[in-house]
């Protein structure tokens, strides 16, 4: 009956109903998408105070943000940073290489970016506050060309890959630092003659006052040492240990789980 009453409404009417609820679906539909982060990925710089420019500050508590998967393809982002969030040692290198690049006013926007979405993700809260939307860390990787190559296809990455991506354009900015403050440091003490042991130099040699060198603090966590050595397992020979530089350990995963 009340199909009936529909169908009998002027063709005008009708039409003007149907284009409203059209319309009412279209703003819920992009609602929702907005809410989960489906949108269209903007890589627009912002400032580089925080992730989102005017996030108010918030009370300490014990409720932390998560983060929102932009795209919906970027969960393997998500997973890396979140997993660099836990590494107090991580937060701490990242906070030496801004604190030296400020010093020497070299750039490091992916520094930055990622040290940032960490800070947050440590930052506790009274009440439960709105998932983070990393796009400064995206803008900032936006010039990489492997980067681009994983957002390209608007498919699931290996999180690895992009780990090993974040690693190395944090390490090359790292690298820029160091040589700029070595760059600087060596400058300076050509023309500060303070630097120079004047015992030494009564006894006509001079020769420099050990001084420290932060640049060399910047040796990234995810760099190790490998030690290798050949044994004869007959005669008990052992080879000189070797040192192979370590950037990652696989492990095996087991098949079962007693």
């Amino acid at each position: 009956m009340a199909f009936f009453e529909l169908s009998v409404l002027p063709t005008v009417v009708y039409g003007l109903l149907i284009t409203l609820l059209f319309a009412y679906y279209l703003r819920y539909a992009w609602s929702i998408l907005r809410d989960d982060g489906m949108g269209p990925l903007s890589f627009a710089s912002s400032s580089r105070g925080g992730i989102d420019a005017g996030a108010a500050a918030h009370e300490p508590g014990d409720r932390y943000p998560g983060m929102v998967n932009l795209s919906g393809t970027l969960c393997y982002m998500n997973s890396v940073l979140q997993a660099w969030a836990s590494l107090p040692h991580l937060r701490a290198h990242l906070e030496r290489i801004i604190q030296l690049a400020t010093a020497a006013d070299v750039p490091t926007p992916v520094t930055d970016a990622v040290h940032d979405v960490l800070r947050r993700l440590n930052t506790g809260h009274a009440k439960q506050p709105p998932a983070l939307r990393p796009h400064q860390l995206l803008a900032a990787l936006s010039p990489l060309p492997a980067v681009r190559r994983l957002l390209a296809t608007r498919e699931q990455q290996d999180a690895h890959e992009l780990f090993v991506v974040l690693a190395e354009a944090v390490s090359d900015e790292a690298t820029k630092v160091a040589k700029e403050v070595a760059r600087t440091r060596g400058l300076g003490q050509a023309l500060d003659l303070s630097s120079l042991d004047v015992r030494a130099l009564k006894n006509g040699a001079a020769r420099r006052v050990p001084q420290n060198r932060p640049e060399k603090d910047l040796q990234a966590p995810w760099d190790g040492l490998l030690a290798r050595r050949r044994v004869c397992r007959r005669c008990g020979y052992s080879d000189v240990v070797r040192m192979d530089s370590l950037g990652g350990m696989e492990l095996p995963v087991p098949r079962s789980v007693s």
